[in-house]
């Protein structure tokens, strides 16, 4: 009994010798909610209603301790500011603000007038930043130092690095935080598949069977569709390659396959290799007046040659 009331004692003598004062418990700090829904009629800007088209997305904050939301975008590598929000404008919108961004809105953040205008297209980037009246900056990169032990027993410091977002808030359907979204200014998808007739295919070939300038006309070419901006040429050399290296085994013009890519009228060679293991590159353009594709392309022997083809 006498041994119980003395541990009774001391546990209250413990207590009591207790500095309250000294008892820190951390606040627990709130986080970070920015979600940005792409309005699915407004997901980019066409060039064929280059004047009233724009980009429109709603973003949502539960949050209210947002010192500044920066929404960035990047073109081509290059970086630009886009629009700057406080918790004013997420307030005045019930936690919710609305953003529209023209083709004008685009030349003027990339100091470009051809942007306006759809002479330029291109693909945007767009990243949030947030920061809270604490000083706390999402998403960042939270660098610490570290230590590891080399082969040979040395222990050394490194810097390593972490996100501030968990990927558990950063992707999938409920996600709190949006990292960024995808949007353009680009053609609308036209369809140049059809058979086209050779108008004019002149061409060199670096082969001792025919180094004279070679004209080839009247073949027809067929452009099948692969997606929609994508397409298959029957015969990519214009008919050069029959009349060339028909003594190497080219039987018929579509021995010669070969496939271009097609944006806003300008074509380019893509995934395209000639009968004998070279690759085959080239540009060019699309007339939509006189449904006409006009391109050169050139081989890894050197071979280089200029096409007409029309549309029948």
């Amino acid at each position: 009994m006498n041994k119980f009331l003395l541990c009774i004692f001391s546990i209250l003598l413990l207590i009591k010798c207790t500095d309250e004062d000294k008892i820190r418990v951390p606040e627990i700090l709130g986080g970070v909610n920015l979600r940005i829904i792409v309005d699915p009629a407004h997901t980019g800007i066409f060039t064929d209603k280059i004047a009233t088209d724009y980009l429109a997305f709603d973003m949502y904050s539960e949050n209210k301790d947002l010192a500044d939301v920066q929404l960035f975008v990047t073109k081509a590598g290059e970086r630009k500011l886009a629009r700057s929000f406080t918790q004013t404008d997420f307030n005045n919108g019930n936690g919710k603000v609305r953003v529209e961004l023209k083709a004008s809105d685009f030349a003027t953040i990339f100091n470009d007038p051809a942007l306006a205008n759809g002479s330029k297209v291109g693909n945007f980037t767009f990243n949030p930043q947030v920061k809270l009246n604490d000083g706390r900056i999402y998403p960042t990169v939270i660098r610490f130092i570290d230590t590891v032990t080399t082969s040979t027993g040395a222990t050394i410091a490194v810097l390593d690095s972490v996100r501030n977002l968990a990927p558990s808030i950063t992707g999938g359907a409920s996600a709190s935080f949006t990292v960024q979204f995808l949007s353009f200014i680009t053609c609308p998808a036209v369809d140049i598949s059809g058979n086209y007739l050779v108008e004019d295919a002149t061409g060199t070939s670096t082969d001792g069977c025919c180094t004279q300038l070679t004209t080839v006309k009247g073949n027809i070419v067929k452009v099948t569709r692969l997606t929609n901006s994508s397409f298959m040429l029957s015969d990519f050399s214009g008919g050069l390659y029959l009349e060339w290296y028909d003594v190497y085994g080219i039987e018929k013009p579509e021995d010669s396959p070969g496939e271009i890519s097609f944006s806003c009228n300008a074509v380019s060679f893509q995934r395209t290799t000639e009968p004998f293991g070279e690759g085959v590159t080239g540009t060019g353009v699309y007339n939509p007046a006189t449904k006409t594709i006009a391109y050169n392309w050139l081989n890894g022997y050197g071979d280089a040659a200029n096409v007409k083809l029309v549309k029948q």
